[in-house]
C-alpha cells in the first residue's frame, strides 16, 4: 500500500495520462497504449495532506476541474465506444435510446459539478477560464453525441422530415454553434487545447457548413448573414494558429476553402440571392 502523497502523486500521473492519451486518439490513428483498461481500478484523486500548511487559494477549485475532465473523458470514451466504434450500426433507430443515454449522462455531469466550476449555460462570454474551459467540452461532447443525426441527414435528405431526427439535428447544431459564436473562448485552454481546440473548431465548422447547405438543416440556424460572420471569425481565428503546426496550416486552408466552396454552391443553388 503506498502512502497517501505517493498514491495520490500515482493517481494523478495515471488520469493525466488517459487524458492527454484520449485526446490524441480522437484527432491522430495511434496505437492505444491500453491504460484505458485500469480506469476502473485507479482511485480517483483527493488532493495531498499537507501537514502544517494552510490550503492553497484555488486549490479546491483546481481539484474539482481536474475530477470534471476526468469524468468528461470517461463519458467521451463511452461516447466513442457505443456510436463511432468498427462494427456499430449507425442505423438511426438503433441509436436513439445510446444517445438518450448517453445525453442524459452529459447531463447529469454537468449537475454534479460543484457551484465554483458550474458554468451558466447563457449565451455570454465568461471570465472564469475554468468553467469557459468546461463549457466547451461540454458542447463538444454534445456534438459528438448527437452528430450522427447529422451526417445521417446530409446522406438522405428525407429523413430531415422525421421529427426526432430533426429536434436532435437540431441539438447538435446548437452545441455546434455554441462553441463557435465566442471563438476567442477557445484561447481559456493554453496549449494542453490550442491544437486539439483548433480541429475541433475546424471539424464543428465543416459540419454547420454541410448543414446551411441542406434545405431541411438550414431551417434551423440562424439567419444566413450570422452564419456569415460566424464563419469568417473562424476562419481568421484558426489562421492565426496556422504557423504553429503544419496540420494546422492545412487545416486553416481547407476551412477557408470550404467556405469559399459553400458560398459558391448557396448562390448556384438559389439559397443564396
Amino acid at each position: 500500500m503506498l502512502p497517501t502523497a505517493s498514491r495520490e502523486l500515482s493517481e494523478r500521473v495515471y488520469w493525466n495520462a488517459l487524458l492527454f492519451e484520449s485526446d490524441l486518439l480522437a484527432e491522430l490513428d495511434l496505437p492505444h497504449s491500453g491504460i484505458v483498461q485500469f480506469e476502473e481500478s485507479v482511485g480517483l484523486p483527493c488532493g495531498f495532506e499537507e501537514e502544517d500548511e494552510e490550503p492553497v487559494g484555488g486549490g479546491r477549485d483546481d481539484l474539482w476541474y481536474f475530477l470534471a475532465e476526468i469524468a468528461l473523458r470517461r463519458l467521451l470514451n463511452r461516447v466513442s465506444h457505443l456510436i463511432y466504434s468498427k462494427g456499430t450500426s449507425t442505423a438511426i433507430s438503433s441509436l436513439a435510446p445510446i444517445v438518450a443515454e448517453l445525453d442524459y449522462q452529459l447531463t447529469q455531469w454537468y449537475e454534479s459539478l460543484p457551484i465554483p466550476v458550474q458554468f451558466p449555460h447563457g449565451r455570454i462570454m465568461l471570465s472564469n477560464p475554468v468553467q469557459t474551459v468546461l463549457r466547451l467540452r461540454y458542447f463538444a461532447c454534445r456534438t459528438i453525441i448527437f452528430r450522427p443525426y447529422i451526417l445521417a441527414v446530409l446522406e438522405n435528405e428525407k429523413l430531415g422530415m422525421d421529427s426526432t431526427v430533426r429536434e436532435n439535428c437540431r441539438k447538435c447544431l446548437e452545441a455546434c454553434i455554441r462553441q463557435l459564436e465566442h471563438i476567442t473562448e477557445h484561447h481559456a485552454g493554453h496549449m494542453p487545447y490550442l491544437w486539439q481546440g483548433a480541429l475541433s473548431i475546424v471539424s464543428q465548422s465543416l459540419l454547420v457548413m454541410g448543414a446551411t447547405m441542406s434545405p431541411s438543416l438550414s431551417s434551423v440556424l440562424p439567419a444566413p448573414e450570422q452564419m456569415d460572420v460566424m464563419f469568417q471569425e473562424v476562419i481568421e481565428e484558426v489562421e492565426r494558429y496556422a504557423h504553429l503546426a503544419p496540420s494546422l496550416r492545412m487545416s486553416a486552408e481547407i476551412i477557408r476553402e470550404a467556405e469559399e466552396r459553400r458560398q459558391i454552391y448557396l448562390r448556384n443553388s438559389g439559397m443564396r440571392v
